[in-house]
């Protein structure tokens, strides 16, 4: 449930390290910050005295493949996938044009289904589910952000946000709390009742992430999401998306061909041909909330 990401009774919006949009309410440290990260992370073990995280997979594939026909000819655009990523990570699953990362997205966000191979999201075997069980999961597991935000133009913020609890059958009085609560985490609990065409670009975003946390998904699996933003709002969101990883624990994927957001990320795997070619750690790792830029 989303409020297990919040054990205060008011919501609080996460630290940005002096992110500048000018609606971003004050942040806050202390058990606001470190009651979300235990609620939304595995749990800690001690070693020697020292904490150490026991990470779980929350996605995990095993020889993923996709095929298309077209006609007599058969395109492969996924061969023996696999991939491992644990609950915390700040991934970027990175390609150019036609190397399959978008066809990958689809299988790990549940928008289709392998040709063959197993995928477990957050534990449960999804490779064989029909398309009602698929929409289900998706739903539970997953929280979507796009480049191009999929908002209801002349609907409020918080009716935005609450799209999805509607699918889950969320009870109105509940939906409210939780969107009001999703909205105030990533800075906008005074843009509540603004339509989306009344926010800026960066502000649409936020509300697509608040959108994408409401649910208390396993994972966030985000589209370029500064696809449509300029170089500095699109930092600004880098930043809150990192925030996010850092105080609250969430697992944040990117799907990206913009070495730009792979290099805000801890992690990048890349993707050609329909193959893994590399699964590295980032050597040059760069702080969006510090404004850290990257150079070609």
């Amino acid at each position: 449930m989303f409020g297990n990401l919040l054990k205060s009774k008011k919501p609080q919006a996460i630290e940005t390290n002096g992110l500048s949009d000018d609606d971003m309410e004050p942040h806050v440290n202390g058990n606001g910050v470190s009651n979300g990260l235990a609620s939304n992370a595995s749990r800690f073990t001690m070693n020697n005295g020292v904490s150490e995280l026991i990470r779980k997979p929350v996605i995990e594939t095993k020889g993923i493949t996709k095929t298309y026909k077209m006609g007599d000819e058969v395109l492969n655009a996924l061969s023996g996938v696999d991939i491992t990523i644990y609950q915390g990570d700040l991934v970027a699953i990175m390609g150019p044009s036609g190397s399959g990362k978008s066809t990958l997205m689809n299988i790990v966000g549940c928008l289709d289904k392998p040709t063959s191979g197993t995928y477990k999201l957050d534990g449960v075997d999804v490779e064989k589910m029909n398309d009602d069980q698929l929409a289900g999961i998706r739903n539970q597991k997953i929280g979507f952000v796009f480049q191009s935000f999929n908002l209801l133009r002349r609907t409020p913020s918080i009716e935005n946000v609450a799209q999805p609890l509607i699918y889950a059958n969320v009870g109105g009085r509940e939906r409210s709390k939780r969107s009001r609560e999703a909205l105030e985490m990533v800075g906008l609990g005074k843009r509540l009742h603004h339509h989306a065409n009344e926010l800026s670009g960066g502000q649409q975003q936020r509300v697509a992430i608040a959108r994408a946390l409401v649910t208390d998904p396993a994972i966030i699996l985000a589209d370029e999401p500064t696809g449509n933003l300029d170089s500095k709002t699109g930092a600004e969101i880098m930043c809150l998306f990192q925030t996010l990883n850092a105080q609250r624990g969430m697992t944040i994927i990117f799907v990206t061909h913009d070495p730009r957001i792979a290099s805000h990320c801890k992690r990048v795997i890349r993707i050609a041909d329909g193959r893994i070619i590399g699964d590295d750690a980032t050597v040059d790792f760069l702080d969006a909330c510090r404004g850290d830029t990257f150079r070609e």
